[in-house]
């Protein structure tokens, strides 16, 4: 459960000793919609990536319910090997000049994507910037009931939206 949220384990997803395991695609994990409003939020997870050339998938999203508006942490989605805020049509994603993931592939690694409520995002690896931290025109604005969680994948109805890996919190 995420605060308190049950969680729906759909396609291969489990959770072994505690751990969130997405080994394929399809593997993902979703919340009902959550009960309060967002405008600032911070996505995160602890997380391991034994698969290096996935790209696309997210890792953490907060989604409109059809899917087409969203916010998430991908892996691999523009750049290979690379951390993003992503974002429907790429609309609050910029490109971060930052390195590839280079951990071992059962090492975990902090990712967090901070939204300000002016629209500023900056992206961390293990609690140091990834790259710099950029403006949009605004954060997407969640309203009480019209935002759900998953875990594992980038947003319903995407193409490639699945990331495979290990999800610790």
């Amino acid at each position: 459960s995420v605060r308190g949220l049950p969680l729906r384990l759909e396609g291969d997803a489990q959770v072994i000793a505690g751990r969130l395991k997405l080994s394929k695609a399809g593997a993902f994990a979703a919340a009902d919609a959550l009960p309060l409003a967002l405008k600032a939020k911070t996505l995160e997870a602890w997380v391991a990536v034994p698969n290096r050339t996935q790209r696309g998938g997210g890792l953490i999203s907060l989604e409109l319910p059809d899917g087409t508006m969203f916010d998430a942490i991908t892996f691999g989605e523009r750049e290979p090997g690379k951390w993003a805020a992503g974002s429907d049509s790429f609309r609050r994603t910029r490109d971060l000049k930052a390195p590839i993931e280079n951990s071992s592939p059962e090492a975990l690694v902090h990712i967090a994507a901070v939204y300000a409520a002016d629209g500023r995002i900056q992206v961390y690896r293990n609690g140091i910037p990834y790259g710099e931290g950029y403006a949009t025109d605004g954060p997407l604005k969640h309203t009480t009931g019209n935002a759900r969680l998953l875990l594992g994948m980038r947003h319903t109805g995407g193409g490639n939206p699945f990331f495979t890996g290990e999800l610790e919190e």
